[in-house]
């Protein structure tokens, strides 16, 4: 996953172009306290949907507004 552009505020200088998950994993690595392995990068509103549609096979949208999360149950 590459970072196009920063957005919502953050700014860290050296990333933009670059693919995260790689250096999300050199990090995780670098720390050394735990194990783990990146499977998917989404943004916050589609893990908003996705945690309902785990409840709800009928979720239609995910929805992000200010520092709410909301999912549609209709």
């Amino acid at each position: 996953s590459i970072l196009i552009s920063w957005t919502k505020g953050f700014r860290l200088s050296g990333v933009e172009g670059k693919d995260v998950v790689s250096l999300l994993r050199k990090s995780i690595k670098k720390r050394g306290d735990f194990d783990t392995d990146i499977m998917a990068v989404i943004s916050d509103t589609v893990g908003t949907m996705m945690t309902c549609g785990y409840d709800d096979r009928h979720c239609e949208i995910g929805l992000i507004v200010g520092k709410c999360n909301l999912t549609d149950f209709s």
